[in-house]
C-alpha cells in the first residue's frame, strides 16, 4: 500500500484539529438548544421572517405585523396558510426568469432540483444565506462523528460519493441548477484533498459506473482509509458490487498507470485523471490475494483501519443493508442526516437508533400535522410543545429557501424527547402512498415487505440491487406491479421465480397491512405482480430520467413512459400474477 507524505499526514491533522474545535462548538450549541427547542426554534421563525418581511410574499402576509405581534407563532399559524410546492411555482417561475425580492431577499445564487417521486422536479431557490444555514449542519455531522463513532474523527481520509456536477443548466435568467450538496462540495474543494482520496476532477464524471471505478482506483491504494459515504447506502452497495466485477481490470489499472479504454469519460477528463496515476504493479500483487479470497468483509480486509459508512440506510434504503453488510461486516451504518433539499430537518445522534434523528432548531421552524387531520380541508397544526410520544405527524416547515407553513408530505412518528428536542422517526410520505382501493400500503410496509424477499427468500437466486412499485389502478381489481432488479438474472425459471416472489410478497404485504389483507379476500385488489428485470435496468432508468440530482429511484413511479421503460425490460415475456386470475 503506498505512504503518505508526511508533510500531508501533517496538513491533515491541522485541518482535523480546526475543524474538530468548530464542530465541538456547534455541538455544545445544540445541547444547549435541546434544552430549550421551542424557544430556539420560535427565535428562528422569527429570524427567517424578518429577513424576509420586505419580500413580496412576506408583505402580502404581514410578516412585519406578525413580528410584532405578542406571539409571532401563533400570529403566523393565523396569517400564512398551510402551503404546497404548487403554490410557489408561479412566483419560482418568476425568480427563475431573474425577478427578485419575490419569496427570498437575497441573490438567488442557483436552483437546486429536488426529486420529483409523484410527478416533474421541484426547484428549491438557494441563497448564501440559506447555504451557510446547511455548511453549519454539516459541520454538526462532523461533532457527532467524534462523540459517537469510532475513528470518525481521525486525521485519513476517506471516500466520498457525493458528484461534484457541474451545473445541470441555467434558468431563462442564465441562474445555474445544480445539486445542493455538490455545491456544499464545491465550496470545500480546497479542503476535499485531505479529506477524500478521490481528486477533485475525478469527482466531476458524469457516468456512474465510470465514477465509482475511478473511486476505487484512487482509494484501493489508501491503507489508511476509515470510511466511505454517500447519500444513500445503495451508492455505496454500487460501488462494491463494481468491486467485486471489476477487480482484474482494476489491479490493471494500478500495475499500469491507465484507464480501461471502455470507461465513459471525455478526453480532457482522461488525460488528467491518468496524469495522476503511477503504474504500481507491487500494490496490485499486494490486493490480489485479498481480492481472490471473496468479498466477505472486503472493506475491512482491504483497509484495516475502515471504521464506518456514512449514508442512508433506513426507510426505503434499509432493503441494501444485506448486500452492504456482506462488504463491510460489522462496521457501524451512520444514518448522519435527515435533509431534503427545502431544508435539513434532523440529525442522527444515537448509533444504536440509526431510524432515529433529532430535529434541528436552528435549521427552519417548524410546525406539525396530526396524521389524523392531515386529509382534511384546512388541517389543525401543533407546535413542538404540543407534540405527543408515540403521535404521528406530518412535518411543516419554514426555512430559509422560501417556503412558508410547507408541507413535506414526510410523516414522523415521535419516540422520545433529548430534552425537549423530539426524536422521530421516519415513516412514509404522503405522496408514496400505495392507495388503489383504501387500502394505504405506506412506503416504509413496502420496504419491509421487500426485505424480507431479500433475506427470506432470495437466496442463491441472485442479489438485491433495487426495486420500485407502479400502482395498475385501470385494471379490475387494481394490483400493484413490482419491478426489482438482480445482479444477476434468476436463470431459466424467470416465470416461475416471479411466481414464487409474488405469492411471497403477496403474504407478506397482508401480514403487515390489514387493510391490504381484507382487500385482498375481499378482490378489491388483484394479486400483485412482479418482474424481475436485466441488470442495469434502474441506472438506465435514472439516465432516462435525466435527474441525476434525486440519486435514488422513486419507490412509486406513476408515469406511463418510465413505466414502459421498465415492463420493456423485464426478463420474463409476461408477468406472472401471485394466484391465477386474481
Amino acid at each position: 500500500m503506498t505512504t503518505t507524505p508526511f508533510h500531508t499526514r501533517v496538513a491533515r491533522r491541522i485541518l482535523t484539529r480546526a475543524m474538530a474545535l468548530w464542530a465541538t462548538h456547534g455541538m455544545r450549541v445544540f445541547e444547549a438548544d435541546s434544552k430549550q427547542f421551542a424557544r430556539v426554534n420560535e427565535a428562528t421563525l422569527r429570524r427567517i421572517l424578518r429577513r424576509q418581511k420586505t419580500t413580496e410574499f412576506g408583505r402580502a402576509h404581514g410578516f412585519a405585523e406578525i413580528l410584532a405581534a405578542r406571539s409571532p407563532a401563533e400570529a403566523f399559524r393565523r396569517h400564512v396558510p398551510l402551503s404546497q410546492y404548487s403554490d410557489y411555482e408561479p412566483a419560482l417561475e418568476r425568480m427563475a426568469g431573474g425577478e427578485r425580492n419575490v419569496l427570498v431577499s437575497d441573490p438567488v445564487i442557483f436552483f437546486a432540483p429536488s426529486s420529483g417521486t409523484t410527478g416533474k422536479s421541484k426547484l428549491i431557490p438557494v441563497t448564501e444565506h440559506s447555504m451557510r444555514t446547511m455548511l453549519r449542519t454539516l459541520a454538526l455531522t462532523r461533532a457527532v462523528f467524534r462523540r459517537l463513532r469510532p475513528g470518525g474523527g481521525a486525521a485519513v481520509r476517506g471516500i466520498s460519493l457525493v458528484r461534484m456536477a457541474d451545473n445541470l443548466s441555467r434558468t431563462t435568467a442564465g441562474i445555474p441548477t445544480g445539486d445542493a450538496s455538490a455545491a456544499g462540495m464545491r465550496r470545500a474543494a480546497t479542503i476535499i484533498p485531505y479529506l477524500y482520496t478521490t481528486p477533485l476532477v475525478a469527482m466531476q464524471i458524469a457516468d456512474k459506473p465510470s465514477a465509482l471505478f475511478v473511486h476505487l482506483l484512487f482509494g484501493l491504494p489508501e491503507r489508511d482509509l476509515n470510511h466511505v459515504s454517500a447519500t444513500f447506502a445503495n451508492h455505496v452497495v454500487y460501488m462494491f458490487n463494481t468491486l467485486e466485477q471489476r477487480w482484474p481490470e482494476l489491479l490493471d489499472s494500478i500495475a499500469s498507470g491507465t484507464l480501461p479504454a471502455d470507461l465513459v469519460l471525455d478526453p480532457e477528463e482522461r488525460r488528467n485523471i491518468e496524469r495522476l496515476l503511477k503504474p504500481d504493479p507491487d500494490l496490485a500483487r499486494q490486493l490480489r490475494p485479498e481480492l481472490e479470497k471473496g468479498f466477505e468483509d472486503i472493506a475491512r480486509r482491504l483497509w484495516p483501519n475502515f471504521t464506518f459508512v456514512a449514508a442512508a440506510a433506513t426507510g426505503s434504503f434499509a432493503a441494501y443493508m444485506p448486500a452492504l453488510r456482506r462488504y463491510v461486516g460489522p462496521a457501524p451504518i451512520c444514518n448522519l442526516l435527515y435533509a431534503a433539499t427545502e431544508a435539513c430537518i434532523g440529525i442522527n445522534l444515537n448509533l444504536d437508533r440509526p431510524e432515529q434523528y433529532s430535529l434541528l432548531p436552528r435549521s427552519c421552524a417548524f410546525d406539525f400535522i396530526p396524521l389524523e387531520n392531515a386529509d382534511d380541508a384546512e388541517p389543525r397544526t401543533v407546535g413542538v410543545e404540543q407534540l405527543e410520544q408515540g403521535g404521528q405527524y406530518e412535518v411543516v416547515i419554514t426555512s430559509d429557501a422560501g417556503f412558508y407553513r410547507y408541507r413535506m408530505d414526510d410523516v414522523v412518528r415521535v419516540t422520545d424527547f433529548h430534552y425537549g428536542n423530539p426524536q422521530v422517526e421516519f415513516q412514509f410520505r404522503r405522496g408514496t402512498l400505495l392507495n388503489v382501493a383504501a387500502e394505504k400500503t405506506t412506503e416504509k410496509q413496502v420496504a419491509d415487505v421487500i426485505g424480507s424477499l431479500e433475506s427470506r427468500w432470495l437466496g442463491e437466486r441472485g442479489r438485491f440491487v433495487d426495486y420500485t412499485v407502479a400502482a395498475e389502478t385501470e385494471a379490475s381489481p387494481p394490483y400493484y406491479r413490482i419491478f426489482i432488479e438482480l445482479d444477476a438474472a434468476p436463470g431459466a425459471r424467470d416465470l416461475v421465480c416471479e411466481l414464487e416472489a409474488a405469492r411471497f410478497l403477496d403474504r407478506e404485504l397482508a401480514a403487515a397491512n390489514i387493510d391490504f389483507q381484507l382487500m385482498r379476500k375481499g378482490r378489491a385488489i388483484g394479486a400483485p405482480v412482479v418482474e424481475f428485470l436485466e441488470p442495469g435496468s434502474f441506472d438506465r432508468l435514472m439516465a432516462e430520467m435525466r435527474n441525476d440530482n434525486t440519486a435514488k429511484i422513486p419507490r412509486v413511479i406513476s408515469k406511463p413512459e418510465h413505466i414502459r421503460f421498465l415492463a420493456e425490460r423485464s426478463l420474463a415475456s409476461k408477468p406472472l400474477r401471485a394466484q391465477s386470475g386474481q
